[in-house]
């Protein structure tokens, strides 16, 4: 499945249009995969014990969702942006670290549930 996702990634021409670093879209879509990561974590709460596992799913399904955006705006729908990927990217990082540290030092010690360290 990968491959073919990198073929179409690649083989679609970006179009040659002004977009910045620091457009204003910039910010929704890092917002928008935070989001979209944190919540893949707290998903996948009841179904993984440790939190690294929590993590990688959270940015898998966050990062996923923002590449087929652009894949489908490469085909036409839109716009697509390797810059808006950047910030995709971005976003999903720092939603999963928010996601550990509100789970590590506030849910836990809340529950008083016993977690694994990892």
């Amino acid at each position: 499945m990968r491959p073919l996702v990198l073929s179409l990634v690649l083989t679609v021409p970006f179009t040659a249009r002004a977009d910045t670093w620091w457009g204003v879209d910039k910010a929704l879509h890092f917002s928008v995969s935070v989001g979209l990561s944190a919540g893949g974590y707290a998903a996948s709460s009841p179904f993984f014990e440790a939190r690294s596992e929590r993590a990688l799913l959270g940015i898998a399904a966050a990062w996923t969702i923002g590449v087929a955006k652009e894949v489908v705006d490469a085909f036409g729908a839109g716009d697509p942006s390797l810059e808006d990927l950047a910030w995709d990217f971005g976003g999903c990082l720092v939603g999963a670290v928010l996601a550990v540290m509100i789970d590590r030092w506030i849910v836990t010690p809340l529950l008083g549930a016993a977690q694994p360290s990892s």
